[in-house]
């Protein structure tokens, strides 16, 4: 994503949005109650539309004291409140977000985009279907400590690798992933077993950005890389992956992937989404051994 002056004010009114979550899940949780949702209202562009998995992706505007302008998929609780969005609509709708979960509701269709409605978009190639028993590429990475990652890295281990972007702040999706990541480094022998997080945005998310991301969260380095590279090697990986990501205007948006790779250096499983449980997961790495 393009670098901005507004990085410095953006990291503060998001670090106050998460500690109106916080108190607001401290207060409730102690009272006995469920936490109530933020909401947030939000206008935007609809880039896709994807009525079978209840999603919609929006290139939205800044959300005060939470999230700088993106391109976003956002989950609706029920499909119907999208029947009569369209690709280029321009939309309002309410964005409601817990410690966990994020959704949006009372989506509003308030006129079109004044341009092309797709000519902006820089479509990647149609990621493959990644099948078990495929052979992992090699690839050309660099982590947090400036140190060069490739398949080597990883000989005679069993690793899973997945695909973040720090900026990314809605829970449901890269937040997520690593608190799964979090607890699957707790169960995991690290000289046998390893976890690696890919960014999808080397202009921003440099190796010292992952540094300080990496330790916000606790990664072991024995344990959990995170890792950057030039845009050419994090497509190949992701597209070989089966990831569907794309950008506009510097903006990212994707699905989730994780795979896990065996000792051998072939695809032993492959999760989709984010509905995968952190027991799977380390199971599925200490099958891959």
């Amino acid at each position: 994503m393009p670098r901005t002056n507004l990085d410095a004010s953006f990291s503060l009114r998001h670090f106050v949005g998460l500690m109106k979550l916080a108190s607001l899940s401290f207060l409730l949780s102690f009272s006995g109650l469920a936490a109530a949702p933020v909401q947030y209202e939000v206008s935007g562009v609809v880039r896709e539309v994807d009525l079978a998995g209840s999603k919609v992706v929006v290139r939205h505007e800044a959300i005060p004291g939470y999230m700088q302008a993106m391109l976003m998929p956002f989950q609706v609780k029920s499909a119907s409140e999208l029947l009569a969005v369209r690709v280029g609509d321009r939309i309002k709708f309410q964005l409601n977000v817990t410690e966990e979960q994020d959704w949006i509701e009372r989506v509003t269709v308030v006129g079109r985009d004044a341009g092309d409605s797709k000519g902006d978009l820089t479509l990647r190639p149609a990621p493959v279907e990644l099948k078990e028993g495929a052979s992992l590429p090699d690839f050309k990475l660099v982590d947090s400590n400036g140190r060069a990652v490739d398949r080597g890295s990883f000989k005679g281990v069993a690793f899973a690798y997945t695909f973040v972007f720090t900026r990314c702040p809605l829970p449901s999706m890269c937040p997520l992933l690593n608190r799964k990541f979090q607890q699957v480094q707790t169960l995991l022998d690290g000289s046998r077993c390893r976890l690696l997080s890919v960014s999808l945005d080397p202009l921003n998310d440099t190796s010292e950005v992952l540094a300080r991301y990496g330790k916000s969260l606790g990664a072991d380095p024995d344990r959990w890389t995170f890792c950057t590279g030039s845009e050419v090697e994090v497509r190949r990986l992701a597209l070989f992956s089966g990831l569907n990501f794309w950008q506009e205007k510097g903006f990212i948006s994707h699905n989730l992937r994780t795979v896990v790779v065996g000792a051998d250096g072939t695809v032993r499983s492959v999760f989709e989404g984010n509905s995968w449980t952190v027991a799977e997961l380390a199971q599925a790495l200490r099958s891959a051994l």
